[in-house]
């Protein structure tokens, strides 16, 4: 019966070894096989890095890659959550044994500061293990919501709550009819004398907003003119490199509430001291409440926010 067994084994192993690259072609995971890599893309992302311990010689460990890891589900969750790293436990006896793993397949998450976050041992079908893995998932969603810094205690703007006007028919504000019309900036609007647009944002610069996570307010000298409202820079290198991408620091949904806008909610301006940063992209919302939200969920708003702007156009 050994012998048998022991005959059986390399067949059994090549068997699933093809079955595997047969259909790691059709699979979707993004898998890194370089962890030093992938640690630098995680610090770099803030995402957690997933690592699927295998061995060549374990069958569940193909059964896993080839089952578990090529449905649906689980590609979304591991692609939009996880930095993914596939790696043979044979070639890495060191890191196996720092980290205790002891039963193949082993599934390790690990945070961008390189803590270890969960152990999932042995094999698992594609729903049991997207729910295991789903807490870390709704983890990763809000921490990658990044908040910037504090604003100042006295904002320079007398009112935050004046909707900015939409740089194009994607969105659209209701305003309430019992309450005037709002300004179409944060900012009130310049003298009925000059024709310049209005200024938005408070004045504040939004190559500083996202690269440096700093409210700090623009020259109001060093200007640039962009979907109808005049925006300040805190110098003209800050200027010269929002004009090169400016899609790059445009605030999503024109700088509306992702949020108040997806629930039609009738107020839909962003507040300022409400920024945050999501997947590299400046966004504000209505309240801090709102972004709270946001956060639980940010790939439930984004989509539903695209399909109304889709139904728009």
């Amino acid at each position: 019966m050994n012998f048998l067994k022991r005959s059986l084994l390399p067949v059994l192993v090549l068997t699933l070894a093809v079955t595997w690259s047969q259909t790691a072609e059709a699979a979707s995971v993004a898998w890194r096989k370089n962890l030093k890599t992938a640690a630098a893309e995680a610090e770099k992302s803030g995402k957690s890095i997933l690592i699927q311990f295998t061995a060549e010689w374990c069958g569940y460990c193909h059964k896993m890659l080839g089952e578990t890891y090529t449905d649906d589900a689980v590609i979304k969750q591991v692609n939009e959550s996880f930095i993914p790293v596939v790696l043979d436990a044979d070639e890495h006896e060191r890191l196996v044994e720092a980290i205790g793993i002891s039963a193949f397949p082993t599934t390790v998450i690990i945070a961008p500061n390189l803590d270890v976050e969960a152990k999932i041992e042995g094999f698992h079908r594609p729903a049991g293990f997207a729910q295991r893995i789903e807490p870390y998932c709704r983890k990763q969603a809000a921490a990658r919501v990044e908040v910037a810094i504090e604003p100042p205690a006295k904002p320079a703007a007398p009112s935050l709550k004046q909707p900015i006007r939409p740089a194009t028919a994607n969105l659209e504000t209701t305003p309430s009819s019992s309450e005037p019309a709002a300004a179409p900036a944060l900012l009130p609007q310049e003298p009925q004398t000059t024709k310049k647009p209005p200024v938005a944002f408070e004045g504040l610069c939004l190559v500083s907003l996202l690269n440096a996570r700093h409210f700090k307010p623009g020259d109001k000298t060093i200007t640039h003119e962009y979907h109808g409202v005049t925006l300040q820079f805190v110098s003209e290198e800050a200027r010269r490199e929002f004009i090169a991408d400016p899609a790059k620091f445009w605030p999503l949904a024109d700088g509306h509430c992702p949020v108040s806008t997806v629930k039609a909610e009738k107020d839909t301006a962003g507040d300022v001291r409400t920024v945050a940063v999501f997947r590299g992209h400046l966004v504000i919302f209505h309240s801090l409440q709102h972004r709270n939200e946001f956060s639980t969920r940010p790939g439930d708003y984004l989509q539903r926010l695209e399909q109304l702007q889709q139904a728009r156009r």
